[in-house]
């Protein structure tokens, strides 16, 4: 799979079109055997979300799919729930107010899929990245809701003559 990301990288203008073969390759390889498989196809599929900015939004709903079976499904292996939560977080960094929209259903599943982790997974690091990713999407949340007003004021110095 390093390979197939070396490729990507290399042809980043071609990711469009052969983009759903490769997130179909990455979305298969999360539900392997092997531990290391599954760690390694969700950091690339991190890698490909930050690469491209609008790469996975035909994929959010799969991608979501597979990293809640990994994170509530109770996969063994707390480097590979570190690795979903990091897809997630990849997601929304690069998304930043645009996951607000046109994908506010996605952003719920999200959010509500951060907050069970927030507070049910027994790994303290998975929890952790989980709490900061919530607090960046609060942050965006907190901006799109309530952005900062500017207030100007013209002066203008007028001469006695």
């Amino acid at each position: 799979m390093e390979v197939l990301m070396d490729v990507v990288k290399i042809t980043n203008e071609l990711l469009p079109v052969y983009q759903n073969q490769i997130f179909n390759c990455l979305l298969h390889s999360t539900g392997d055997d092997s531990m290391v498989v599954r760690a390694s196809a969700f950091s690339n599929i991190a890698t490909l979300l930050k690469t491209n900015k609008f790469a996975g939004n035909s994929h959010i709903q799969e991608i979501v799919r597979q990293c809640e079976n990994c994170l509530l499904g109770g996969d063994p292996a707390s480097f590979v729930r570190n690795a979903a939560v990091h897809v997630l977080a990849g997601f929304i960094e690069v998304q930043d107010r645009g996951v607000l929209y046109g994908m506010e259903r996605e952003t719920l599943m999200i959010y509500r899929l951060l907050k069970r982790v927030g507070v049910e997974d027994l790994d303290e690091g998975v929890r952790l990245k989980a709490l900061q990713t919530l607090a960046v999407l609060s942050d965006i949340v907190k901006g799109f809701m309530f952005p900062k007003q500017r207030i100007t004021r013209e002066v203008k110095i007028l001469e006695h003559f």
